[in-house]
This record gives structure tokens, C-alpha cells and sequence, in this order.
């Protein structure tokens, strides 16, 4: 059996996996393992050597042999964490070896490498700064909160904004921060359900609009982040003050009601010049002022046009126009701008040349768009075209499209102009363009109600005085064979058409004095019955005593509005085409007027065409086809 203390010491050292090094006497090496041979990169050649011949140790060999020094004159056992030229990291140790009279004669070192140890605690010190890096580079302000809903961290840009120090937030309750203000109830509820949910479970995410006390209102929006082996339940808080947005959204709303109200206030005076001028007109025939009646006429149309164009501008810009879409020969909708356009035309001398596919060309589209983006162009050619100037409109197939062209000899525009020619309210030079008229704003429509379709529009010009093209191409449709087109129905045609139309009773109901007088002279002008009420209650008690045909009906008239009145009729006269008469021309509107029981929404004022064609549809069948 062998004595322990018979065993050598050298066989126990190599026997450790960790190096380990026998410094003797003046620091040379006495022994080393074989792991200390691979670390300090020497051979078992190099005994009697010191550890300053290991390149691995450069840079470091000066703390080990204080380390030396120390055990050496009689310390105790020390150590150092390193780190090496290659960026290793070790912990050092160092004990003294005493020899056989218990005297210091050297010292025994090893090398522990704690380099992944380390990778991982500068990893997380790297992540949490570069984390804060993050937070605070982010202008809006951000918290973050833990599983009991107190602040963990928040960045500069929450600090600044709501006034409150590191000191007054860290580890605090979200709910106590800024005097309780956030400590709403649906609020509280849904971010302790995101912090309580389980991974994969419940709400991830929770959005509420607050207003603060000094009244800024601020959106919220949380997330649930998700937990690692190192980290607990996490919850990221965005906070913007959205008080600017929520000001300009409210500012837009009362902007589109302002516009709305004046296009209301401005078509109901225009209705009865609209009228009153058609009743002269009939009344008169011939005369020495059908001259001046036809110019009262196109300035009232063009009136007419400009409260259409404020309204239509202000619903493309908010997005709020929505295409009703078929299929369209692009044909029939050139030949309704031009029928559109023509008094225009005629009244400045213009030569218009149309020129039009054979067989049709089709494109999938909204017909009453694409007839408003035609009428703009054609108008804008006439409008800025000298009298006695030439107009084109063709249309023709390319490639994939269907490519409109509108040209003309006018006025031109400047080649500084043209990338801004489509821009909202604006018209080039000034004193040409006043002199014409408009608020600079067609083109913009023609530019957005393309450009829905999935279309595109580009002018060009030769400069000022050379004329100026606009070209519009939709995409083109599949196409089945040639189409034969119905020539445009004339607006004279419409009124003598009317000669051959039965007798109807027909009730006119509107505050509007004026209004509803003119109205009532003319249809009694074609030969019908004709009753008036000024307000509500009126109209609905002759409607049940007097039976009539077709029933003109305000909307917005004092007391009862026009809806509460046509529902009141609808309840004692189902059969009664009920025809409402209004100011307000949009979605909501007409949508309300279907609601109310009416077959027909007019917006004011209505165009003779279309009172003629509810008449004839009545006198016709019995029935209005539903607008």
C-alpha cells in the first residue's frame, strides 16, 4: 500500500484540467500540467523559465508576478480577474507552496477562464444600454412597466413632457404618476388584464385616448412583451399627445360643415333664379332678351359648378368618395361631357372636334366620375381658350388603357407651371385665370378621381400662348363586341318632350317662398295641377286630404324637417312619389332621404331635365325609379 504523502505531487497536478503552473524560486517555472502547456502555449522543454516567455500572457504578466510577490513574502492566497490581449477573460489564484520546513519556497497558479461569463455579463450591460439608447432616441414618451404595473424604466422624452424625475417614477405605479390623472377604471381594468394574461392568452396589446388635466389628449397604447428565462412579464407604454391631430381633425369636421351649411345657404337662392329664369323664358318664347336670359343661365351653371367643386374637393381630400364602378364605354361618357359643356362652347364661339373608337372602348369605372373628370377638362379648355379657339376630344386604345385626349388652342401653360398644374387652388397666371373665373381647383379633381380609377393624367404645353394637352388613361376593360351608342339627349329636347304628358296633381312644399312659387308657376306652365305648403304640418294635412301625384319636398325647413314629413306621409299615402328638394347633396344625405321613404334625392337646383323626368316617369308607368 502507498503513503499519500509518498504520492508525487507533479502526477496530482496533472491529473486537474484547469492549468495549473509551480512557480519556485526568482518566479521560474518548476512544473507544469499539459492544460497549462496548451494555455500559456510552452513545452515541457521550458521548465526553469518564467511565465514572461508566454505571449498569451502579454500585458498581463505584470499583475501575476505581484501576485507572486505577494504569497511569496508570506501572504495569503490571492487572485485577479485578468483580461488578455485577445480579449479572453480569467480569474488568477495564487496560494504559496511550502516546502519541507513549512517555508514559503514558491507558488502554485491557475488560470480559470471566465470568458464566456463575462461575454454574457457585457452582452447584458450592452442590451440594457443599448436598450436605453433606444428608449430615449424615441421623441414619443415610454415606459416600461412590470408585472405589478410600476415603472421600470422610462425614457427622456417621458421625463420632459409630463415634468417628473427619474426618482418620482422609478419603481412608483403607473396609476400614481401625474396626480392620478391616467387612473381611469376601463383603463386600469385592461392593463391588468394585458400584465396578468398568460403567454399566448388574452390581450397582447391595449390602444385608449385620454385627456390630461391641463386637457392635452393623449393616446395610449400598451404591449405585453414577451418574458425570457432572465426576465419577468414586461409591459412597453407608448404615450403621444395628440392634441394637435385631435384639434385639426375637429377643425376639418367644422370646416366640412361650414362648407356644407354654405353650399346649402347657396343653392337655395339658386334654385329659384334657376327656375325663375325657365319660367320667363317659357312665358316669353322668342324675344329680344333670350340673349340676356341665356347668359343669366350659363353664370348660374357656373355658379352651380363652383359650390359642386368646393364640396367635392373637400371630400377627396378627407377620402371620402367612393366609386361605384362598371362597366363603361368611355363613348358615352365623352358625349355627356360635351352635352355638359356645350352652352360653354357655344356662347365663346369654339370649334369642338370629338373623335370616338369604332368599336367602343370599355373601362371598369365609376360613369358619374369619369363624365366629371371629362366636363372638367373640357371646361377648363373652353374657360381658358380665346373665342373663336379650337377644342379636340378623342379617345383611342393603348395598349392596356383607354387614353383620353383634350386639346386646345388656349392660353398654354408656362414650363414652370406644368409639375404644378394639378395642385389644389391653383391657376398660373393670375390675370388670365380670374379672368376666366374658377378657384383653381378642377384640375385637382381630375387628378384624384383618375388616379381612384387606378388611372393616370399628364398636360403638356409648348409654352404660353401655344395651347396645352391633357392626356387621361384608364385601364381598359374586357370588350365584347361593338356597341352602338345613343346619341346625348338634348336639354331642349326634355321640355318638349313633355307636351305629350298627362295631367298629375303635384304638391311643391318649401319655406322658401320664392322657391316654391317659381316651381309651382312652372310645372302649372306644363299643364299640371299644382298645390303649395310652406312648412310641415301644412304639407302633411293637404297630403291627406288632397291626393297628390308626386310630392316636392324641402329638407330643410324650421319645425318639422322634410325627412319627418315625408314619414309622415308615407304612413296615410304609400303610393305618392315623394321627391325631395335640398341643398345638401352627399352620401349622408341621400342616404337619409332613402330612410325617410323618398323615391327621389334633387339636390337644389335641380336641373329641368331631371323635374321633367320624374314627371314623365310618373305620367308613364305610375312610378319614379329610385335615385
Amino acid at each position: 500500500m502507498t503513503d499519500v504523502a509518498d504520492t508525487d505531487p507533479s502526477r496530482l497536478i496533472d491529473a486537474i484540467d484547469l492549468p495549473v503552473v509551480v512557480l519556485g524560486r526568482d518566479a521560474k517555472v518548476i512544473h507544469c500540467n499539459s492544460a497549462a502547456w496548451a494555455f500559456l502555449g510552452l513545452s515541457p522543454s521550458d521548465p526553469g523559465r518564467t511565465l514572461r516567455h508566454s505571449r498569451v500572457l502579454d500585458g498581463v504578466i505584470g499583475d501575476i508576478e505581484e501576485l507572486y510577490e505577494h504569497v511569496t513574502a508570506g501572504g495569503s492566497p490571492a487572485q485577479r480577474e485578468l483580461r488578455t490581449r485577445d480579449g479572453s477573460w480569467f480569474v488568477v489564484r495564487t496560494a504559496p507552496l511550502f516546502g519541507a520546513g513549512r517555508e514559503v519556497s514558491g507558488a502554485v497558479v491557475t488560470f480559470t477562464n471566465v470568458t464566456g461569463l463575462y461575454a454574457g455579463i457585457e452582452q447584458s450591460i450592452y442590451e440594457r444600454d443599448f436598450t436605453k439608447t433606444i428608449l430615449n432616441s424615441v421623441v414619443s414618451p415610454l415606459i416600461v412597466l412590470d408585472g405589478t404595473l410600476r415603472v421600470q424604466t422610462a425614457n427622456r422624452a417621458f421625463h420632459a413632457m409630463f415634468q417628473l424625475s427619474r426618482e418620482e417614477t422609478q419603481g412608483t405605479c403607473f396609476f400614481e404618476l401625474a396626480k392620478g390623472a391616467w387612473d381611469v377604471p376601463t383603463f386600469r381594468i385592461g392593463l391588468e388584464q394585458l400584465a396578468s394574461g398568460p403567454e399566448g392568452h388574452g390581450p397582447a396589446e391595449l390602444s385608449t385616448e385620454l385627456t390630461s388635466a391641463s386637457g392635452r389628449t393623449l393616446s395610449l397604447h400598451a404591449r405585453r412583451l414577451s418574458p425570457d428565462r432572465r426576465r419577468s412579464e414586461l409591459i412597453l407604454l407608448s404615450i403621444d399627445d395628440i392634441t394637435a391631430r385631435r384639434q385639426a381633425e375637429e377643425a376639418d369636421r367644422r370646416k366640412d360643415e361650414f362648407l356644407a351649411t354654405l353650399a346649402h345657404e347657396l343653392r337655395n337662392p339658386l334654385a329659384p333664379i334657376r327656375t325663375g329664369l325657365e319660367v320667363v323664358r317659357r312665358k316669353l318664347g322668342p324675344s329680344p332678351v333670350d340673349s340676356q336670359l341665356a347668359i343669366m343661365s350659363r353664370q348660374t351653371a357656373h355658379l352651380e359648378r363652383i359650390v359642386d367643386d368646393l364640396l367635392e374637393v373637400s371630400r377627396i381630400t378627407r377620402g371620402m368618395i367612393e366609386l361605384r364602378r362598371t362597366r363603361l364605354d368611355v363613348g358615352d361618357a365623352v358625349s355627356r361631357a360635351v352635352e355638359s359643356v356645350r352652352s360653354l362652347v357655344v356662347a365663346r364661339k369654339h370649334e369642338l372636334s370629338v373623335a370616338l373608337p369604332v368599336p367602343a372602348a370599355f373601362i371598369d369605372a365609376d360613369p358619374v366620375r369619369v363624365e366629371q373628370v371629362l366636363t372638367n377638362l373640357l371646361a377648363n379648355a373652353a374657360k381658358y381658350t380665346e373665342p373663336g379657339g379650337r377644342i379636340w376630344i378623342s379617345v383611342e386604345r393603348a395598349g392596356g388603357d383607354v387614353e383620353i385626349r383634350v386639346r386646345d388652342t388656349g392660353i398654354g401653360i408656362a414650363k414652370e407651371m406644368i409639375p404644378r398644374v394639378f395642385e389644389l387652388f391653383e391657376q398660373g397666371r393670375r390675370d388670365l385665370a380670374r379672368s376666366a373665373g374658377g378657384l383653381g381647383i378642377g384640375l385637382s379633381i381630375v387628378k384624384s378621381l383618375t388616379e381612384l380609377h387606378g388611372g393616370t393624367v399628364v398636360a403638356t404645353s409648348a409654352g404660353v400662348g401655344q395651347g396645352s394637352e391633357f392626356v387621361v388613361r384608364f385601364p381598359r376593360a374586357a370588350e365584347e363586341g361593338a356597341t352602338k351608342r345613343k346619341a346625348p339627349q338634348r336639354f331642349e329636347d326634355a321640355g318638349e318632350g313633355s307636351a305629350a304628358m298627362r295631367r298629375l296633381r303635384i304638391l311643391v312644399v318649401d319655406d322658401n317662398a320664392d322657391a316654391r312659387e317659381l316651381l309651382a308657376q312652372l310645372l302649372t306652365h306644363f299643364g299640371h295641377e299644382v298645390r303649395e305648403a310652406a312648412d310641415g304640418p301644412s304639407a302633411i294635412l293637404l297630403a291627406g286630404d288632397w291626393r297628390a301625384d308626386v310630392i316636392f319636398l324641402d329638407i330643410g325647413m324650421p319645425g318639422m324637417d322634410g325627412y319627418e314629413v315625408a314619414r309622415e306621409i308615407r304612413k296615410q299615402n304609400v303610393a305618392t312619389q315623394l321627391i325631395a328638394l335640398t341643398g345638401y347633396g352627399h352620401e349622408i344625405a341621400r342616404s337619409m332621404s332613402r330612410d325617410a321613404g323618398f323615391t327621389q334625392h334633387l339636390v337644389k337646383p335641380p336641373p329641368l331635365e331631371a323635374i321633367l323626368g320624374v314627371l314623365r316617369s310618373v305620367a308613364s308607368v305610375g312610378g319614379v325609379p329610385p335615385s
